[in-house]
């Protein structure tokens, strides 16, 4: 990375031939000279390095430009949790400026983008000042908890131009969280699907999906399927060991000596041949050949199996092309993507292999796609991208208005339910599970139920149990007579809900998944010193306030992801008549990360989850606090 000390944007503009200029300044960071990135327009941007880093300052950059372009994320990042000075320089007067402040309603005219209302703030217009035809606006900006992508752009009427600039996470491996959220979704999503409609072959036809499939769930499965350890590593496989076969032809030969020729295959195919009049060879009725077939043995790699490779890829090459065409101006990071990908896959086609390959002429049932290495998993990788783009769902649709997959604090909170959906299906085994609340059958394939209006669950059987997994159930009051919602009125709405049903009663298990840090934590991380378990405290009273609120609770976790192992339970005291090892009531927090290299903490929460479920599965039944029963000093009739 490449660490700065500011950031200055040039934007065109309306008002005559001058420009707008915002600058954004690591506060705190006395800013050096000018610098140069050879990438980057000239007239768009302008970058200072840091004078000069203390030791005493952030061993983390706050403000930094990748070296190398990343079909991920934005160029330029800036720090959650920090605040930067904002300095904007617009040709237009003081007044003119406040009175437009007035007229349009926005606090932060000239900017127009009123999602930034909640992270900057400008300073009063006393402080601003007047120079050369320009007005200098002074403000502030901290996008807090926010990680994603955001804009600047000005009112029409000022500037049509728009710079993005990505808030990165303190988490030192966010943005390899972000790309494993994304390969992982994509497979959960395939999975799922393959669960329900077993493939017997491939029928990869891309023609019309354009026209199924919104933008951010092919560009999802894309991603997917063109990163380094998938399609390219199939190929390179296949490239360096390929199949081949052994072809036989017959050549014609002129017959130059006397010799013994195949008979049979001369009298199959006389009229390919040349022959002379000879009464006296009786063999052949009176005719000898000038000809003969002699048979040529070679290896080729023109097989059905490689004719399926090179068709796949020209598929794939096509689609590319279609949606670098059709796809709206606001996806443009992606659009960087396509160049990438199709660059690999043009750069494979060109192989001087594929030249010796011809066309397919029917889709195969082949044993060496099933089995052959680099083969099998260039079959897996279509299946799974053929299967995955006919999977109607709103996981990859989280910012439309900006285009790109965003935020990463929505990814994880979809990740950790199908975590939890696993975790549930190990402990219940694979049978009679219900994906009817969770996958509906359309025209088009199927649709993943998972959003925030709907009340997705899936059924699992345990022990005679019936556990039920929702995704942002709502609970709020529905009928005084009957202990479920919440008894205050009020709506809540955890990420996970497990409902546990005995014979006796219904028990419920709440999980939310956090993806951010304590600000005292932080503050020890900015400073260089170790920090573990990094949730918010206040993520813990949130626990207590659903265990309370939210009636036949028995516990409430928060989920994080960290690298730790160690989960964080506070059970309530137990009653000391029973004689259990006691896992509720409590609140907590589990460290969940992805891309981890083993599975130690889903095994820690699946265990925690076993033993709970076990615990119901007694039919003990379990008294929550209800209030006195009897009158004090009265005996039991």
């Amino acid at each position: 990375m490449i660490i700065l000390g500011k950031i200055v944007f040039k934007f065109t503009t309306t008002l005559g031939n001058n420009k707008i200029y915002l600058s954004l300044i690591s506060k705190g960071i006395a800013v050096g000279e000018k610098t140069e990135i050879e990438r980057f327009n000239e007239s768009k941007y302008e970058f200072y390095k840091e004078y000069k880093r203390e030791k005493s300052s952030s061993p983390i950059p706050t403000l930094f430009v990748r070296e190398e372009k990343s079909d991920y994320f934005r160029d330029i990042c800036l720090k959650e949790q920090t605040e930067y000075d904002v300095i904007i320089a617009i040709p237009l007067a003081k007044e003119v400026i406040k009175e437009r402040q007035q007229f349009f309603d926005n606090p932060i005219y000239p900017l127009a983008n009123l999602k930034l209302k909640k992270y900057i703030t400008f300073n009063t217009s006393d402080t601003w000042y007047e120079q050369n035809g320009y007005t200098y606006i002074s403000a502030s900006i901290n996008f807090r908890n926010f990680i994603g992508v955001s804009k600047f752009y000005f009112e029409e009427e000022v500037s049509t131009d728009s710079f993005d600039i990505e808030v990165v996470s303190y988490k030192m491996s966010y943005e390899k969280d972000f790309q494993e959220l994304l390969n992982q979704l994509s497979e959960i999503q395939t999975e799922l699907l393959l669960s329900l409609d077993k493939p017997t072959e491939v029928a990869l036809d891309l023609d019309n999906i354009l026209y199924d499939n919104s933008y951010q769930v092919i560009l999802l499965h894309l991603r997917r399927l063109m990163s380094e350890g998938n399609l390219p590593l199939a190929l390179q496989t296949i490239l360096s060991n390929p199949h081949s076969r052994l072809s036989y032809e017959n050549e014609i030969e002129k017959v130059n000596y006397p010799g013994t020729f195949d008979l049979f295959s001369m009298a199959t195919n006389p009229t390919d041949l040349k022959w002379k009049k000879d009464n006296l060879n009786e063999r052949s009725r009176g005719f000898v050949p000038l000809e003969y077939f002699k048979e040529e043995v070679e290896n080729t790699v023109d097989t059905k199996e490689n004719q399926f490779i090179k068709f796949s890829l020209e598929e794939i090459e096509k689609l590319i092309i279609d949606l670098q065409k059709q796809l709206p101006s606001k996806f443009e990071h992606s659009k960087w993507f396509l160049e990438s990908a199709l660059d690999k896959v043009e750069g494979f086609l060109q192989d001087p292999f594929f030249r010796q390959v011809g066309t397919l002429t029917h889709l195969p049932n082949s044993m060496v796609l099933q089995r052959k290495s680099g083969y099998k998993d260039f079959l897996q990788a279509i299946q799974y991208f053929d299967s995955g783009i006919r999977l109607n769902s709103n996981i990859s649709e989280f910012d439309v208005a900006d285009g790109d997959l965003r935020p990463v604090s929505e990814l994880y909170e979809y990740w950790c339910f199908f975590q939890i959906y696993y975790t549930l299906k190990e402990i219940c085994g694979s049978e009679d599970i219900n994906l009817s609340g969770l996958l509906s059958k359309t025209d088009r394939g199927y649709k993943l139920n998972l959003n925030k209006t709907a009340q997705s669950s899936i059924k699992f059987v345990y022990n005679a149990l019936d556990i039920k997994l929702y995704y942002n159930r709502n609970f709020v009051q529905l009928n005084n007579e009957l202990w479920e919602g919440s008894y205050d009125k009020g709506l809540f709405h955890p990420d996970i809900s497990i409902s546990i049903t005995n014979k006796f009663q219904k028990h419920w298990l709440h999980f939310d998944s956090k993806y951010r840090l304590d600000n005292n934590k932080l503050e020890k991380m900015i400073s260089g010193e170790p920090v573990e378990g990094n949730y918010l405290r206040n993520d813990i009273h949130t626990a207590h306030a659903y265990r309370d609120a939210i009636l036949g609770t028995r516990g409430v976790y928060i989920l994080y992801p960290d690298s730790v192992d160690n989960e964080t339970v506070f059970v309530r005291q137990p009653n000391i008549l029973y004689q259990q090892n006691y896992l509720v009531p409590s609140v907590g927090a589990f460290p969940l990360k992805p891309g981890l290299p083993d599975n130690r903490q889903l095994e820690n929460i699946t265990t925690f989850l076993k033993n709970v479920i076990d615990l119901f599965s007694n039919n003990i039944l379990y008294q929550e606090e209800t209030g006195f029963e009897k009158e004090l000093g009265k005996e039991n009739k």
